[in-house]
């Protein structure tokens, strides 16, 4: 029997990027795995819900790729974890919509988890190469305030994608549904003793549209607050 793997893509406003997006999957998805693509109608605004009901229907990606929608946009977290719950693989993870990160990303960190002998431990995720100054200096700053609030060596937190065993989500329990998803997947990981592992990852530059939270310093800034916050309240409710 094959594997299965179960892949969130949350989309709000990404129109533009989504048949790109799909056709990659497929160009580049393993055949010797059964893929379960969740693309989430993250309460998109623009022509997401069309453009990706018609892209489903095509008939080189319906066996492949299916929509799930939320109505109203509750946040990037709340659009994975939607994704997530949507399927039944065995293996999940997430990645972005807006094509900054290739999909081909997936199945390399999929096949080094599957390489590995402790493989249902472990969560394997990006590691981004060659950042441009501001994007290094956020990540460091991040990863630095994660060591010194949480005790934990948590490198490159938004790095995608993320792909590992769905016993994961045993300790998955009312996850954010904000930009800090990602922290708290990985930190509940680390608690309950699971290995991080990574895979080198570019992070390109957005060939549509514009980024939904970095789109300046004081948006930079913002989320980085809202980041310290959650990881402070994080600490406390593991206490």
């Amino acid at each position: 029997m094959l594997p299965t793997l179960g892949v969130s893509i949350p989309c709000y406003n990404e129109a533009e990027s989504l048949p790109g997006l799909v056709a990659r999957f497929a160009e580049v998805r393993p055949r010797d795995l059964h893929l379960d693509l969740v693309l989430v109608n993250n309460g998109s605004t623009d022509r997401s819900a069309a453009v990706l009901a018609e892209v489903v229907e095509r008939e080189q990606f319906r066996t492949f790729c299916r929509v799930t929608t939320v109505p109203h946009n509750e946040g990037y977290g709340h659009g994975i974890w939607m994704g997530l719950k949507a399927t039944n693989a065995e293996y999940l993870g997430w990645s972005h919509g807006d094509l900054q990160t290739d999909p081909a990303d997936v199945f390399r960190a999929f096949a080094k988890l599957r390489s590995m002998p402790d493989h249902r431990g472990v969560l394997v995720k990006g590691a981004r190469q060659r950042r441009d100054v501001g994007g290094a200096l956020l990540t460091y700053g991040m990863q630095t305030m994660a060591q010194l609030i949480l005790r934990q060596p948590l490198r490159d937190i938004n790095a995608q994608p993320k792909v590992f065993h769905r016993s994961l989500l045993a300790y998955v329990v009312a996850p954010p549904k904000d930009l800090s998803f990602d922290l708290y997947v990985l930190y509940v990981a680390l608690r309950a003793g699971w290995k991080i592992e990574t895979v080198p990852v570019s992070f390109e530059r957005r060939r549509h549209g514009q980024s939904k939270w970095a789109v300046g310093v004081r948006s930079r800034w913002r989320h980085i607050s809202a980041a310290v916050r959650y990881m402070i309240r994080l600490r406390s409710e593991s206490a």
